[in-house]
């Protein structure tokens, strides 16, 4: 891993008084499409922030239809997703604009807020 992400993550000193991140609440899978509403959202509302993503979708999910057969594989990728579970830290945002959150929490309930 590379970048400021690996600053962040190895030393504490690195983190300002306007750093907050956005935890999970319980455990669950997050997709791809979930991690690209909550970036759009992110980027709508903190206009002049840094935010950088700790997890990333790495795991993928496939589907198969309802009327073919058993067998012939497994189906056509669908989509990626990650696991999440308690705690974990999703993503770091540099800001002092903390009420701005509250929309964010409102369209994710699977997310509070840690102060750094």
């Amino acid at each position: 891993m590379k970048g400021p992400l690996l600053k962040i993550r190895r030393r504490g000193k690195y983190l300002s008084n306007n750093t907050i991140g956005l935890v999970s609440k319980d455990s669950r899978k997050i997709t791809d499409k979930q991690l690209q509403l909550l970036k759009l959202m992110l980027l709508s509302f903190f206009k002049n922030s840094q935010f950088f993503f700790v997890v990333q979708p790495n795991l993928a999910f496939t589907f198969k239809g309802i009327l073919n057969r058993m067998g012939k594989g497994k189906g056509k990728i669908k989509g990626y997703y990650t696991k999440v579970y308690p705690k974990k830290l999703l993503v770091i945002i540099k800001t002092n604009q903390f009420t701005l959150l509250n929309p964010i929490l409102k369209k994710f309930p699977f997310l509070s807020i840690k102060h750094f």
